[in-house]
């Protein structure tokens, strides 16, 4: 059977794959030559199915700044803020400790310092967008296969040569893998991961307080890890809670009322009493690291790359950041009549990235272990700090640019 031949092929129909999609058509092109960019997504999940997409479940995500802005390059920001729910206020805290920072976006002359947005809801914009602008684009020719996923894949001096489930046969010049934390395609290229277990689950829920988050999002550090209340509609706050592993069962196993007793002790009285919580997921907490993300025409973006604790809220933002320098390079390369999957270029895509995927690894890391850590010193230690961070500008106005999604090479 012929090959269907590709100039780029995308593994994984989530947030992540998506977003490559948008951030292509945005970017596409500066100086059109020769033919459309040839471009497939295989994806695993058949979206005629009732069930949501499992990359798509009942988190609330943290949308930074920077992500607004690369989504207004992409025609979706107005839409995303009419869903969504802006953040003006970020509020960090120690429990049981005075020390706090507080950030509000006046003070940097931005209308939000954020958007809190269900997971559900992104990935259908992303998913409305990506189709309704894929049938009028004049620059790329669009194949969509699912539910469909690699079986075997070989990669070749000019091609990547790769088998389906459904039974496809393909060649592509660049393979994209955005199959999240568990992509089972990173075998055929000898990615390795590293996984470091935190020992700790995260339990997300949304819950109704008594009193209005206004636009306050809360991150509070526990004995057990961090706590976030994002601010939503209808006075919701999406709740990512991390506990101690061994006590996961117990909290999900609480009911409702017992549950919203133990968060409030976490949590405090800020937003007055937890009225009502909705129903609650856990998953394990990883910090997951691929070894050589970047090989012979293949490409790891997003939680294929790299999967974070929730901890400050990073994780699709950096993936969104990927997506957008992954879809630039192969928008240079076809302006300039270049071979997005060559090695050369790959490697000079890797060092372009690089030094902000490992900012912002090394910092979830560090905010992890000092804040899921009980010792007398550190305690103290990490109070100081965020009382002299609330009152120096230069320390505030750097923790502001990261919450912000601002870190170096995000442009």
């Amino acid at each position: 059977m012929a090959k269907q031949q590709f100039d780029l092929i995308i593994s994984g129909g989530g947030a992540t794959g998506w977003s490559v999609v948008l951030a292509l058509l945005a970017q596409l092109p500066v100086a059109p030559q020769g033919d459309k960019l040839k471009v497939a997504l295989i994806d695993s999940f058949d979206s005629n199915k009732i069930n949501p997409h499992p990359g798509f479940d009942a988190r609330a995500l943290a949308l930074s700044q920077q992500s607004l802005r690369y989504f207004q390059q992409m025609n979706i920001a107005d839409v995303i803020k009419k869903s969504g729910t802006a953040i003006h206020r970020i509020h960090v805290s120690d429990r049981g400790a005075a020390g706090q920072v507080v950030l509000d976006h006046q003070s940097y002359q931005e209308q939000e310092l954020g958007i809190v947005m269900e997971a559900q809801q992104l990935g259908a914009i992303l998913l409305n967008a990506a189709e309704s602008q894929l049938a009028q684009s004049p620059y790329i020719d669009f194949l969509r296969l699912q539910p469909d996923r690699i079986i075997k894949a070989d990669t070749h001096r000019n091609q990547v040569q790769i088998e389906t489930d459904g039974g496809h046969s393909l060649e592509t010049k660049l393979l994209v893998l955005a199959e999240g934390s568990t992509s089972q395609s990173r075998q055929w290229f000898n990615m390795d991961t590293h996984v470091n277990e935190y020992q700790q689950h995260a339990i997300i829920t949304n819950v109704v307080t008594e009193n209005s988050p206004d636009n306050t999002a809360f991150e509070r550090f526990t004995a057990a890890g961090p706590l976030a209340f994002l601010p939503m509609t209808e006075q919701r706050s999406g709740v990512v809670w991390s506990v101690d592993s061994a006590d996961v069962e117990r909290v999900m196993a609480m009911s409702d009322d017992d549950f919203l007793s133990a968060l409030q002790t976490q949590f405090g009285c800020r937003l007055g009493k937890l009225v009502k919580t909705g129903k609650r997921q856990a998953y394990p907490l990883k910090l997951i690291t691929t070894d050589d993300a970047v090989c012979h025409r293949v490409v790891c973006v997003g939680n294929a790359s790299q999967t974070l604790h929730p901890i400050a809220g990073q994780g699709f933002n950096l993936a969104l950041r990927d997506a957008w320098q992954l879809a630039a390079h192969v928008s240079r390369c076809k302006n300039n009549n270049e071979d997005a999957g060559s090695f050369r270029l790959l490697s000079a895509l890797k060092q372009a990235r690089k030094k902000d995927q490992q900012q912002t690894i090394q910092l979830t890391d560090s905010l992890v272990h000092l804040f899921s850590n009980n010792n007398p010193l550190l305690t103290a230690g990490r109070n100081a700090g965020l009382l002299l961070m609330n009152n120096f500008s230069v320390l505030k106005d750097n923790f502001a640019r990261v919450a912000m999604g601002q870190q170096s090479g995000t442009e």
